[in-house]
């Protein structure tokens, strides 16, 4: 099998060292790099899916053989039996190749961003330009106009004669300019930017054309797209230039841009194929930000269809949502909806009343008016006083005070071995937060997200509602966030130990260091509630119940 190439000894070609390198920058000399282990990884990949098939394992399994993959070194996976070194070789070709594709996708549109921004800064500075040079031509509009009641040009004279005085004060070639500026006619910005993608294509073909010929796009409802991405591949591959584009992809103010005289000379055939090309770029640019363009076997550029459950499951919806507990989604969406919008406005009515009848301690009607005026949910904490009591107690080392918390919970012992099967994920192949991404990374606005975002806000309304209403809610809700905010800066004092650099040569190593720091600050405010703790038992003991009451504005972080 070539995967076992990757670690034999006597191979050079497919060393699995030079595959788990990362792309550093979208740098030409990294993509370049990108690009060599993209075709090393495309050919291992069409025996690496076919096994995929065939294992049925999930995408949460799949991400976890291929991180065992990573972290292990090729002499530890030569020590492994030939199945399981074969399973974790597969996943990580597999998961690599859609990393690959992510990255060289995100080079292609910085590659176009990059290159189509310095042609609009072309082309906003040659209008500049034009502009200054129009305003001092119109100056001399009137000496052109005076030609006509100039007393020494005679009747007789020929118009030629005219034209070379009118020439002299206004150049040839300026004067179309000058009259389309005083019959209110807008220039023609776009001329100059494709002057410049004329005069500087070879940015294109170096930069942009590898990373298309290199990708395997694939389109939503748009066949006559996908069928001309193809065409376009085959044709550069062989023989350049590009195939003229389909005219059903080009809108009608474009054409003209695009279309050349049957006389014209072989330089203009070029450059005409070359715009026809950078066209294409354009809408794959386009296609990819709107969500109708997308990128087999990637992970961020992947179909939206791909996150979704397959037919066959979904003609079956009824018995999965009753597993997951999500019964009532299988009633009509109107019922569903009417339910909804009789439940929020009865509790915006009783919530309202309540205000308005002076019960609500949290919310009240300004007098006179009706404007509403919050209180505060719970009593801030007292940084003074929390530096002020941790200062009557030794200082101790982290070493120490994890040691003492490991003596309390026995934590350590309850860590499990890296090499323990991932458990699998099922069905549940895609993250919330990935499919949130992705809809709100479409420049369009897109009909579900904006369905999804109008259903969310019912519930946030009632989550409102529901705060308004519910002193101990407002309470737990704001010591929660209180809580979290102290952790949070406690996180980052342990970060900045470090110079407030990231831990970690790749994702992985820098999760390790992230679950590192949330274990060190956990300790800490462990160790910080125990003295607490004992303070309070100290003080009950005493009879010092006076002094409890201070506790309650220190945070344990």
């Amino acid at each position: 099998m070539p995967f076992f190439q990757l670690i034999d000894r006597n191979e050079k070609n497919y060393r699995l060292k030079d595959l788990k390198k990362l792309t550093k920058a979208y740098k030409p000399g990294e993509i370049k790099k990108e690009l060599w282990r993209h075709r090393m990884l495309s050919e291992l990949s069409v025996d690496a899916l076919g096994l995929m098939e065939k294992l049925k394992l999930s995408d949460g399994n799949i991400r976890y053989f291929a991180t065992r993959c990573q972290q292990y070194d090729i002499s530890r996976l030569r020590e492994l039996k030939r199945e399981k070194a074969l399973i974790y070789l597969t996943c990580f070709v597999t998961t690599r190749l859609r990393i690959s594709n992510d990255s060289l996708t995100q080079s292609f549109l910085l590659a176009y961003k990059d290159f189509n921004d310095q042609a609009v800064a072309y082309r906003d500075e040659q209008v500049k330009q034009q502009a200054l040079v129009l305003l001092d031509q119109i100056e001399k509009v009137p000496q052109v106009l005076n030609l006509f009641v100039d007393n020494t040009i005679e009747d007789s004279d020929e118009f030629g004669t005219v034209r070379r005085r009118a020439f002299n004060l206004i150049a040839r070639d300026q004067l179309p300019l000058v009259s389309q500026n005083l019959a209110k006619v807008k220039p023609d910005k776009a001329v100059f930017q494709w002057d410049y993608i004329d005069t500087h294509f070879a940015q294109v073909t170096r930069n942009i054309r590898p990373l298309l010929l290199a990708l395997d796009f694939g389109c939503r409802g748009n066949t006559v797209l996908e069928r001309h991405i193809t065409t376009v591949k085959a044709t550069l591959k062989l023989h350049p230039p590009s195939p003229p584009i389909d005219g059903r992809l080009v809108k009608q103010g474009d054409k003209k841009y695009l279309t050349i005289d049957s006389s014209s000379d072989e330089n203009d055939k070029r450059r005409i194929a070359n715009r026809h090309e950078m066209y294409l770029y354009k809408l794959l640019n386009t296609a990819l930000h709107n969500g109708d363009l997308y990128v087999k076997n990637s992970l961020e550029f992947r179909s939206f269809d791909d996150y979704l459950v397959n037919d066959a499951i979904w003609r079956q919806r009824n018995k999965y949502l009753h597993e997951a507990g999500l019964g009532w989604k299988m009633q009509p969406s109107g019922d569903y909806l009417a339910t909804l919008k009789d439940t929020l406005g009865e509790k915006n009515a009783s919530v309202g009343q309540r205000i308005a009848a002076g019960k609500n301690t949290y919310i009240k009607r300004k007098p006179n008016s009706d404007t509403l005026l919050w209180s505060r949910a719970v009593t801030p904490k007292d940084h003074t006083l929390t530096e002020r009591f941790f200062a009557h107690f030794d200082r101790e080392t982290i070493v120490n005070v994890v040691r003492e918390v490991n003596e309390e919970t026995g934590f350590l012992e309850h860590f499990k071995p890296t090499t323990t099967p991932a458990i699998t994920l099922g069905r549940r192949t895609v993250q919330q937060s990935t499919l949130v991404k992705k809809l709100c990374g479409y420049q369009q606005h897109n009909a579900t997200m904006l369905a999804l975002a109008e259903y969310n806000r019912v519930f946030k309304c009632l989550h409102l509602l529901d705060y308004a209403n519910d002193k101990q809610l407002r309470q737990v809700i704001q010591e929660s966030l209180n809580r979290g905010e102290s952790v949070q800066g406690l996180k980052r004092a342990l970060a900045s130990l470090g110079g407030n650099q990231f831990r970690g040569r790749n994702p992985e190593e820098m999760a390790m260091w992230n679950s590192c720091a949330n274990l060190l600050t956990n300790c800490i405010v462990y160790y910080n509630a125990l003295i607490m703790s004992s303070y309070k038992s100290y003080c009950l003991d005493a009879g010092n119940e006076d002094q409890i009451k201070h506790l309650r504005l220190i945070p344990p972080a």
